[in-house]
């Protein structure tokens, strides 16, 4: 897996279900808007995002996301199918250093969702996936100590340290793990 120090911070990401509050000074006196409640819509999972996502396969989670680990493993049994998290290009898909075997699709935000450690794969570059298309089977190829799925996201589109997929994933209305 590529390396990196970039950043793991979302951008633009709301901390929490209020709006801003704002703070200006007017003739010397310090005027406060106080916080408002979001609106429904303001905070309706995957109102900001680009597509609604689907559930990339049914697991348990065996190890987070964090500082030593840009991805999410969700672990099942070898041949657990593996569905695309969204609609897009398939922009590498094949063997790859650390994962055996990798997929790689280019989202219409500009995202690439990351998927490692395959038995098989069912698609190859230049593909045009939809959301829930079963794109591989779960393996333990690679660096892996059992079948798993390493599911890691970029929403720079780059190969550096990856964002924390349970917030993209939630923001575009799914929990992990979940079941298709």
């Amino acid at each position: 897996m590529p390396d990196s120090t970039a950043s793991s911070r979302v951008p633009g990401r709301r901390r929490g279900p209020l709006r801003a509050l704002t703070l200006a000074l007017s003739g010397g006196c310090l005027i406060a808007a106080g916080a408002l409640p979001a609106t429904a819509a303001e905070s309706a999972p995957g109102q900001d995002a680009a597509y609604t996502a689907s559930c990339p396969t049914d697991a348990r989670i065996s190890q987070g996301y964090h500082s030593g680990h840009d991805g999410v493993d969700l672990a099942n049994e070898l041949g657990t199918p593996i569905y695309a998290a969204g609609p897009g290009e398939v922009t590498e898909s094949g063997p790859a250093n650390g994962y055996g075997q990798w997929v790689r699709i280019r989202h219409p935000d500009g995202s690439v969702t990351e998927y490692g450690h395959m038995y098989e794969r069912f698609v190859a570059v230049g593909d045009t996936v939809e959301g829930g298309q079963h794109i591989a089977s779960m393996g333990n190829e690679g660096q892996s100590t059992g079948p798993h799925l390493h599911f890691e996201v970029h929403l720079d589109g780059g190969y550096g340290f990856g964002d924390d997929p349970l917030a993209y994933m939630s923001e575009r209305g799914v929990s992990l793990p979940c079941v298709p």
